[in-house]
């Protein structure tokens, strides 16, 4: 369903009358509409597809917004905003896949021109190149290989580039203004950099948590037990996203991952309690610095983003 909206904008871009068509000047000074390459035309509609999708892929990331869409009952039972994060890889790919076309066809487009070096070199390609660097390392990292190994800090610094990639998308076309996608990717823009300054704002260190229980079970399971902020309220089943400081000593990236982890306690209870089971580097390292015996747990401060459903 994704894909069907971007592939009819691209069997419309090959129509001569189509937007992607250019303008020349005939001998008598005016203009006229001459049918573009069919390369430009790809490129021009697989362009249009990447700004729709780009647009898009940061909506599913707005944990707070579809907290609130879900509490409204016509939304939840139409749009099914529990395949958020798998809406957020098949947007992902797609823009993977509407890129390679974008890319290949501009490139048989350059080879016809007399100096392809020079229209790489253009305010349009160099910006261009940078976005499909960003794209490639963001899709490579993204793998399971990263994403769910030791490696996920990679994973994690890497999608940050989002930064740079959208500021290249507002920038990238001739004279450094992209024609379209501020058209269509700015309040979903807007809409994140909310989401985000709202995130940032209750996760800084003036609102860190204090630590009640930080303790080994069997299982490789550890229990993170800690204070209720004032005025917080959950239902079963929510779920948080947690950092711990305390694992900043053992490996700095570490203080930066928050995790989502779903919420153990019930909500009548004076603390919020969190059951984590060893899964990975994060995981397996906060599991060593709790509790075991006689020997005290060092985590006494954590950061929390929630609830979320």
């Amino acid at each position: 369903m994704l894909g069907a909206p971007p592939l009819l904008l691209l069997a419309t871009s090959l129509s001569p009358t189509a937007p992607s068509s250019q303008f020349a000047t005939d001998s008598n000074g005016g203009d006229k509409c001459v049918a573009a390459p069919l390369a430009v035309c790809f490129a021009k509609g697989a362009g249009m597809c990447l700004n729709i999708n780009c647009a898009l892929i940061v909506i599913p990331m707005c944990r707070r917004f579809l907290t609130w869409a879900r509490s409204i009952r016509a939304v939840r039972r139409a749009v099914p905003l529990d395949a958020s994060y798998d809406a957020h890889i098949v947007l992902g790919w797609t823009i993977a896949a509407f890129t390679f076309v974008h890319v290949v066809c501009h490139y048989i487009n350059y080879a016809s021109t007399p100096s392809p070096a020079d229209a790489i070199a253009s305010d349009a390609g160099a910006t261009g190149h940078g976005l499909l660097l960003i794209l490639i390392l963001m899709c490579v990292t993204a793998l399971p290989r990263f994403r769910r190994g030791a490696k996920f800090h990679v994973f994690i610094l890497t999608h940050h580039l989002f930064v740079v990639f959208f500021f290249l998308l507002f920038v990238h076309g001739v004279g450094f203004v992209g024609p379209n996608f501020w058209k269509i990717g700015t309040w979903p823009l807007l809409l994140y950099i909310w989401e985000r300054a709202t995130r940032l704002s209750n996760t800084d260190y003036r609102h860190g948590l204090r630590v009640v229980r930080c303790e080994r079970l069997r299982g490789r399971v550890t229990l993170l037990q800690f204070e209720k902020p004032a005025g917080f309220r959950y239902l079963p089943g929510q779920y948080c996203f947690v950092a711990v400081p305390a694992l900043a000593a053992g490996s700095p990236v570490h203080a930066l991952e928050f995790h989502p982890f779903t919420i153990s306690s019930a909500p009548h209870e004076p603390y919020i309690s969190l059951h984590i089971r060893s899964a990975g580097d994060w995981t397996s390292a906060l599991h060593k610095l709790a509790s075991a015996g006689d020997t005290p747990s060092v985590v006494d401060l954590c950061l929390m983003d929630g609830p979320v459903t």
